[in-house]
């Protein structure tokens, strides 16, 4: 009986195992220590993932022609261990982004299968209510092509958001669990905390469910500080150029006054206003520089005419920025021969043989027309057995802009 532990000495050894049994706390307490995010970080994040996905939720419409809305992100902060147990279950379809330039780093979105395999039914021209169970290379290929779009429209508005070069690898797609998806890659291994933004996504009549953006803390700091960064720039310039100019004005008194006096004598401010159009066909960037310094300079003096190149040049100052992002949207181009009014009762009586007189002499140039909006006149030539139209007369390109929008 000498062997018989007594009760005092198992309670001694239950109580070291405990204290052995608490070596894993600390690790457990690393998790409990979340990335804080302000409530305004948590805005600009939402903001800038709602646009980019809001982007993309439009070209994957058009690529399956349904309507898809992607909309209400919610941003949280998750750790390791969250993760895994929020998106645990059936597999999961992982675009992992990686970019190029304009960001560092990669993000990822994470979908559910069934979800995938019904986007990839539809871009198999099917009507996604009968989609195969497993995602096979035929629809995985359909499904990465999707993704693709979607990437490369998102990484389009985000360059327009920022205004800069943004440029991404072509997304890799997997199918795979959580704990797969943890031990391929090392996203996972490098941080222990992310930012998850989750998005509500809906396909007309088929999906209705979330997606998971997968943002290291890292990532998502650099979009707010670009955000904030570019807010800052542009109230900054406004404020130091004025100062700028009255100390100048203020320390050559003398030099400035006879200026302006000869100035107005030889009539400057109308040589202005024609010089100002050429140095915006030169180069937009200086415009503001140049704009700054004419205005402070002549204000005190009153001298109003440098007001109307302003005009044109505000107006101007935008085109580069916008018109980029738009540069591939497809318009429709009409050339109009004529048009008449008829009776119903003339439309009725139509037929085989029939002429219908229009509102055009011959001769007469053509109406050209986008969408819908007269910009151009032109005359019919034929080309490889071909009509076409050779433009005689065109707005400018201000005020094509303006009407096509």
């Amino acid at each position: 009986m000498e062997g018989i532990l007594s009760q005092e000495e198992i309670d001694a050894l239950l109580g070291g195992g405990d204290s052995a049994g608490t070596e894993p706390e600390p690790k457990e307490s690393n998790f409990e220590k979340k990335i804080h995010l302000t409530q305004d970080e948590k805005d600009v994040i939402g903001e800038v993932g709602n646009i980019s996905l809001g982007s993309s939720s439009t070209a994957l419409s058009t690529l399956l022609g349904k309507n898809v809305s992607i909309t209400t992100p919610k941003v949280e902060v998750w750790n390791l261990e969250e993760l895994k147990s929020k998106l645990a279950g059936e597999e999961k379809v992982v675009i992992q982004i990686e970019y190029k330039s304009g960001f560092s780093g990669l993000n990822m979105l994470i979908m559910e299968s069934k979800n995938a395999l019904i986007i990839g039914d539809l871009m198999m021209g099917n009507d996604g209510s009968n989609p195969p169970d497993k995602l096979e290379d035929l629809y995985l290929s359909a499904v990465v092509e999707s993704m693709n779009q979607m990437m490369g429209s998102s990484a389009t508005s985000l360059a327009g958001m920022f205004k800069k070069e943004i440029d991404i690898n072509p997304p890799s797609v997997s199918v795979s669990n959580i704990d797969e998806i943890n031990s391929k890659t090392d996203f996972f291994n490098k941080n222990n905390e992310f930012v998850i933004v989750i998005f509500d996504m809906k396909i007309e009549g088929l999906i209705d469910t979330n997606i998971y953006q997968i943002l290291s803390a890292e990532f998502a700091r650099e979009m707010v500080s670009e955000m904030h960064k570019m807010s800052g720039e542009e109230e900054e310039p406004q404020q130091p150029q004025p100062q700028m100019q009255q100390q100048t004005i203020q320390q050559n008194p003398q030099m400035q006054q006879p200026q302006i006096n000869q100035n107005m004598g030889m009539q400057m401010p109308p040589n202005m206003g024609w010089q100002q159009p050429q140095m915006q066909n030169m180069g937009m960037p200086q415009q503001p520089q140049m704009m700054g310094g004419y205005q402070n300079f002549q204000q005190p003096v009153n001298v109003q005419p440098v007001q109307f190149a302003s005009f044109g040049n505000s107006i101007q100052q935008e085109m580069p920025s916008n018109i980029d992002l738009i540069m591939d949207v497809p318009l429709q181009v009409t050339v109009e021969l004529g048009r008449t009014k008829m009776q119903i009762k003339e439309i009725l009586d139509l037929g085989p043989g029939s002429i219908v007189e229009l509102d055009k002499l011959a001769g007469e140039p053509l109406n050209i027309l986008v969408n819908g909006k007269l910009i151009a006149k032109g005359e019919v030539v034929v080309i490889d057995e071909s009509f076409g139209v050779r433009v005689i007369d065109i707005v400018s390109k201000m005020e094509r802009l303006n009407k096509v929008q």
